[in-house]
Formats: C-alpha cells, structure tokens, sequence
C-alpha cells in the first residue's frame, strides 16, 4: 500500500458557493482514499534481470573452464616436447658413448645449459598480492615476463 499527502499550491478563488463547497469535499475526501500498488511487473523484470545475469555468470564460468583446459593442454604439450629434446639428447650421448667419439665432457656441458635454457623458457605461474588483499593467480605468464619487469623497474627504455 502507498501512502501520501495532498499538498495544495495555490489556492483557487471560486465564483460561486457551490464550487467551494465542491473543492472542500473533494479536498477531505481524497485523503480518505487508500492507494493499492500492484508491483508485479517490477518484479517479474528483477526476476528475469536475475536470470540472465545467472546464464551469463554460468557462460562466463564454462569458457574459463575451456580456457583452463586448454592452458593445461598447452603446457602438456610444452613439456612433452621438453621431454623429446632431452630424449634425443641422451641417444646423442648414448651413440657418442658407444663409438667412444669427441669429448664427452663438452657434450654433457652442452646438455646442461640446454636443460638450464628449457627450463628458464618455461611459462611462469603469476600470483599478486597487494597489501592486505588476498592472493589474486594470473594463471601461466610468458617466460620473459621478469625481464620486462625489470627493464621497467630500472627505467632502462628508451624511445626513438
């Protein structure tokens, strides 16, 4: 239920008594009346508002869920191909050892600075925290991430 008041502006001259007589009912009946609001429509539009709100929260979850997924597919598939280069390069050694050809300390040096190379390339996971918030995960970030950050700490660019 509504509830109001009738607030007169100007008061109005009549001509005659009857129209004064006419104002003063109408001016104390009309307080007498009681409004009833329907506001069904308001809320059938909140209710549906809240629906499509509700299938888009649940879209937006599903392609995270894709995202995700092929994020892990990605770095599956980075460290499948690791794990080839570094096969490949134990046959090398394997073969060298066989033959009892070249130097094999040279070559094992080789290997680990490939190794150490792989392993610096690999994507980084990234995780803020600022102040007192909570953590915030940025999920796998390219491998020259750091180097960036510190070219910008340093104020070391320049432009031409």
């Amino acid at each position: 239920m509504s509830s109001g008041q009738i607030v007169i502006r100007k008061k109005a001259q009549y001509n005659n008594d009857i129209e004064k007589n006419i104002a003063e009912i109408v001016y104390q009946l009309i307080p007498t009346f009681e409004i009833n609001v329907e506001d069904k429509k308001w809320e059938d539009a909140d209710k549906s508002i809240k629906e499509e709100i509700t299938a888009l929260d649940e879209k937006q979850k599903e392609e995270i869920k894709k995202l995700d997924e092929k994020q892990k597919e990605d770095i599956k598939n980075l460290d499948n191909k690791i794990e080839d280069v570094l096969e490949n390069k134990i046959k090398e050694i394997d073969k060298r050892l066989g033959d009892n050809q070249g130097n094999l300390s040279d070559e094992i040096k080789a290997i680990k600075k490939e190794i150490e190379d792989l392993k610096v390339r690999k994507p980084l996971d990234l995780i803020v925290k600022l102040d007192n918030s909570r953590l915030q995960d940025l999920g796998p970030q390219h491998c020259q991430l750091p180097t960036l950050f510190n070219i910008l700490r340093d104020y070391t660019f320049t432009y031409t």
